[in-house]
């Protein structure tokens, strides 16, 4: 070759190796970029979202989403104190003429034994793990061969709860105050969550009473695989009688279902509450006869039962003090004073507390007043009723039993005369007072029509007069 045409060979191979040599960290920079964000876009996942029952399949997948060349797969924590590393290793080379995919190279005999590649997609990078088992459980990861970072997943073999334990932490259940509850589910992988609700006597569950349970609260027992949970609620007269239950719900990493159970309480809820009235709050009034005995009757459900009553009552007419200094006074009924369950005198006679048969918590108390006067409807009577839990007023008031409006009939001399002295003074029964009163009634109405016609009559035998 000439001396001009090794010149001019030298310069060209200058020329293309000084482009390279600029362009190189531009391409690896432009690779790197190209390689992260595919990176970016791709994902991990397992069967059940990595929570899965012991000795069924498993597969693992690292989303590419395009024709990938070479992945790797990693398994933590089990790797032996001798190894290189903190992890064991398999590479899967991916073959685009045939669309499959082929172990590579691993690190670990026994990881080589447990896996088997998949070739059911193009776009990623998958291994079966055949019979789960606890060498399987733990950290995995994957990546490209062109990432530099992994992703990283958890393995867990999903295990049952073995118990649940449920109380009520207060001694005490009040109506209307808080009360603590607490349910321990021993054992289960991965933990459940817990749910706190009521049971009805007839143990029909109400979902509806989950939402009454707040402030819930989730510990860890150290060196115990479990949870506890504790929660506050408010109970209601209407609980007493009903059942505290918990449940227990685990579900695997893609929020199926895959063990739930439950435990009820032991004991029905002893809710305590005060006196409560059968009919609605409010003044009760009943209706009484002059001289004769008005019973003012009062039923309350109770829990636990009344322990007193007393009665009040406040007189508003011809009341005053009595006077015990100045002998020589006229003694006037007081105007309030109180009488206790089983007093009895002339004028008032109160009833012991007395359990309703067949009602465990209802409870019934009498006051009969003797002899009704005309003080004794201007009179306000009230009944304090009390247990351990609190105390209740009750009203009443008596009214005076007036005799109704009578029907007025009219005689045949045009005078008129009540219907109920009729009734009286003949004995007749309802039945003839109807046919009387039927009967005055056609009299009145025959009188019209003859008066009528007699009229009609007069003017017809009116002679005309003639006009000029």
């Amino acid at each position: 070759m000439g001396l001009k045409y090794q010149v001019l060979f030298f310069v060209f191979v200058s020329g293309c190796v000084s482009s390279f040599l600029r362009d190189e960290p531009q391409q690896r920079e432009k690779r790197g970029l190209d390689a992260f964000d595919r990176a970016e876009g791709e994902r991990i996942s397992a069967t059940g979202g990595g929570v899965v029952k012991a000795g069924t399949n498993v597969t693992l997948s690292l989303y590419v989403g395009s024709i990938w060349d070479r992945c790797r797969w990693f398994r933590y924590d089990h790797a032996k104190a001798e190894a290189k590393h903190d992890f064991d290793t398999c590479s899967f080379d991916f073959d685009e003429d045939t669309n499959t995919s082929s172990l590579h190279k691993c690190d670990n005999p026994e990881l080589k034994a447990m896996i088997t590649p998949l070739s059911d997609d193009p776009y990623s990078c998958k291994i079966m793990l055949v019979n789960m088992s606890s060498d399987m459980e733990g950290k995995w990861a994957a990546r490209l061969d062109t990432d530099l970072v992994n992703k990283e997943m958890q393995l867990i073999i999903e295990a049952d709860v073995l118990s649940i334990e449920v109380d009520v932490i207060d001694e005490n259940v009040v109506a209307g105050d808080n009360v603590s509850v607490a349910c321990k589910a021993v054992g289960g992988k991965p933990d459940p969550v817990l749910t706190f609700m009521l049971m009805n006597p007839d143990n029909s569950t109400d979902n509806s009473t989950t939402e009454r349970f707040t402030d819930i609260k989730v510990f860890n027992t150290d060196g115990e695989i479990g949870v506890t949970y504790k929660a506050m609620f408010v109970p209601e007269i209407e609980d007493h009688g009903k059942t505290l239950c918990c449940k227990a719900v685990q579900t695997d990493g893609e929020n199926e279902t895959v063990y739930e159970t439950n435990k009820v309480l032991d004991r029905v809820l002893d809710v305590k509450f005060s006196p409560q009235p059968i009919k609605p709050d409010g003044l009760i009034d009943l209706e009484a006869k002059t001289g004769e005995t008005a019973t003012l009757s009062l039923l309350v459900r109770s829990n636990p039962a009344p322990e007193s009553t007393m009665w009040s009552i406040a007189r508003t007419d011809n009341c005053g003090e009595d006077d015990s200094v100045n002998t020589t006074s006229i003694n006037i009924t007081p105007c309030t004073f109180e009488i206790r369950a089983g007093h009895t005198d002339d004028k008032y006679i109160s009833s012991n507390i007395t359990n309703v048969e067949g009602e465990p918590n209802l409870y019934k108390m009498d006051l009969q007043v003797v002899s009704l006067a005309t003080a004794d409807y201007a009179t306000n009577y009230t009944v304090t009723v009390v247990n351990s839990a609190g105390q209740q007023t009750y009203d009443f008031h008596l009214y005076e039993n007036l005799p109704s409006t009578t029907a007025v009939a009219e005689t045949e001399s045009g005078e008129s005369t009540p219907i109920q002295d009729i009734i009286e003074e003949g004995g007749a029964s309802p039945g003839v007072v109807v046919l009387l009163v039927i009967f005055v009634l056609m009299g009145v109405i025959s009188g019209i029509v003859f008066y009528k016609k007699r009229q009609s009559s007069d003017i017809e035998s009116t002679p005309l007069t003639n006009s000029h």
